[in-house]
C-alpha cells in the first residue's frame, strides 16, 4: 500500500555472516550509506506519546523528510504509515519546522548496507550505542519467506522501534553518534 511500510527487525551479533548468507544466496547489494536522523516534536511530546514520528534524515542519497503514523502489529510484522518527501536543503526544512513549533528531541546516526532479495529490501543497520540489526520490509508474504531463507525466527523479532532500544541513552542525554559512543567508551 502507498504511503505504508511493512517490516520486521531483528538484532544480530554478525552482520558478516549474515552479509555472506546473503550473497550466497544471490541477493543483489545496494550499497552502503551513513545517515544523520533528527526527529522531531512539540514541548508536551505529542507525537512521541502517539507513538508517532517526525524525522528529518540527511544521507548521501539526499534529505528526507518523514511523518512514521503509529505502529500495528501482526505477529512480529510491522505496519505504519510512513509518508515521505525529498529535500533540497536541510537547514532551512530544520527552521521550518522549528517555526511549526517543533524542536529536535532525538538524534541518531546509522550506518547502513542494503539488498534486495525476493521481493524484500533487507538491511543492515549499525547504530552506536545499541548495535547491528537487520530489517526486512517488503510484502508480508514475502517478509515471511525471507525470514526462513536467512535461517531466522519470527519469534525472535524486535516489536519496538530504535528509538524504543536506546531510550536508556537518551535519557542519559546522550545522542546516538558514533562520535559519542566512543567518547563513552574510552571514558571507562
Amino acid at each position: 500500500m502507498k504511503n505504508y511500510e511493512t517490516e520486521v527487525k531483528f538484532k544480530i551479533e554478525n552482520s558478516q555472516k549474515l552479509k555472506e548468507k546473503l550473497i550466497q544466496l544471490g541477493a543483489v547489494r545496494k550499497g552502503e550509506t551513513f545517515e544523520e536522523n533528527f526527529c522531531f516534536d512539540t514541548s508536551d511530546r505529542i507525537f512521541y506519546h502517539g507513538d508517532k514520528l517526525m524525522r528529518l534524515r540527511k544521507d548521501a542519497k539526499g534529505i528526507t523528510l518523514t511523518f512514521k503514523g503509529a505502529k500495528e502489529f501482526k505477529g512480529k510484522i510491522k505496519k505504519r504509515e510512513e509518508v515521505e518527501v525529498k529535500l533540497n536543503d536541510f537547514d532551512n526544512m530544520k527552521v521550518i519546522l522549528e517555526r511549526l513549533g517543533l524542536s529536535v528531541f532525538r538524534i541518531y546516526e546509522k550506518k547502513r548496507e542494503t539488498f534486495i532479495y525476493n521481493q524484500t529490501e533487507i538491511v543492515l543497520d549499525l547504530i552506536p550505542f545499541i548495535g547491528n540489526h537487520l530489517k526486512i520490509e517488503g510484502a508480508e508474504g514475502k517478509i515471511l519467506e525471507t525470514i526462513k531463507l536467512l535461517g531466522l525466527r519470527e519469534e525472535e523479532a524486535l516489536t519496538y522501534t530504535y528509538g524504543q532500544l536506546a531510550e536508556e541513552w537518551f535519557k542519559k542525554g546522550y545522542p546516538l553518534t558514533f562520535e559519542e559512543e566512543k567518547k563513552h567508551q574510552n571514558a571507562r
